[in-house]
């Protein structure tokens, strides 16, 4: 009788704080303990913290006997833990603003691969015919791509959780190699300033290794990013206004950065020696 009373003073209580389950007082009469249990578990998450804490060990407790009982009850503590993924599993002290500045430095990284492969489809036109420039920002969105795996990796190993959000459109013209070059030029610098925002929300949160990851990998790639681009933008413009300038221009980006194989190109292989300008 003391575990009857106690089972109905416990239908009675759900029923009272959880107005959805109706009639719930009637199915308690038919069913036995263990079915009544699991029904309960089932919706374990309705129930109000402060009931859960009180009144439902008393319940277990009277019920203590029974490891069906037992077993469903711990399989509720792992169903009804908190939607959150900090510090669980592969997760230790990964803080969540961490979590999501990596997630915008990977759109960066999408969104430099898109704008560089916008670029290198419009010097391959057959109107524009600059397989050198074609080749160039070719490698260049490789190279963004490449960037965004490692941080997509990295966001993993980490334990946090990848975001992906919708890319920005590039132009579909860009005239001439000095402002491609000149575009290319502000995104690095962008990317960079991204990077530092990173490193700036990692050190306020103490994640040294987000800082070691980013210091000793990205931000000395970045800065050599950037002068290549600078120099480059300075000798178009002193080229490609001559005679034959731009020509000339295309075929020494051809030769120190490209390698024209079925069409395919590979990244700085400048010691390659069946090169060809076409």
């Amino acid at each position: 009788m003391a575990l009857l009373y106690r089972n109905l003073n416990y239908a009675l209580f759900r029923k009272k704080v959880n107005r959805n389950l109706r009639g719930l007082h009637g199915h308690y009469y038919k069913y036995t303990p263990e079915k009544i249990i699991s029904y309960k578990i089932k919706t374990f998450k309705e129930r109000p913290k402060s009931y859960n804490k009180i009144y439902f060990p008393l319940y277990v407790q009277s019920n203590a006997n029974d490891k069906s009982i037992k077993y469903r009850i711990l399989a509720a503590n792992y169903t009804t833990c908190p939607s959150t993924n900090q510090d669980k599993g592969g997760r230790h002290k990964y803080h969540q603003d961490v979590e999501n500045a990596l997630n915008q430095q990977i759109l960066t990284e999408f969104n430099a691969s898109y704008a560089y492969l916008a670029m290198s489809s419009f010097f391959g036109r057959t109107d524009i015919a600059l397989p050198g420039c074609q080749g160039f920002f070719y490698n260049m969105y490789m190279e963004e791509i490449e960037h965004a795996i490692v941080f997509i990796n990295y966001q993993l190993m980490r334990g946090g959780h990848v975001a992906l959000f919708g890319l920005e459109a590039p132009e579909k013209e860009w005239g001439c190699i000095e402002k491609a070059l000149e575009t290319a030029l502000d995104m690095e610098k962008t990317v960079k300033e991204k990077i530092t925002g990173v490193l700036q929300v990692a050190e306020k949160h103490c994640d040294y290794q987000v800082i070691d990851f980013l210091t000793t990998q990205y931000l000395k790639e970045q800065n050599e990013s950037i002068q290549k681009m600078g120099r480059l933008l300075t000798r178009a413009k002193k080229m490609v206004n001559v005679p034959d300038g731009e020509f000339l221009f295309d075929r020494q980006l051809f030769k120190n950065y490209v390698k024209d194989d079925n069409f395919m190109f590979s990244r700085e292989l400048s010691d390659v020696a069946d090169k060809s300008y076409k």
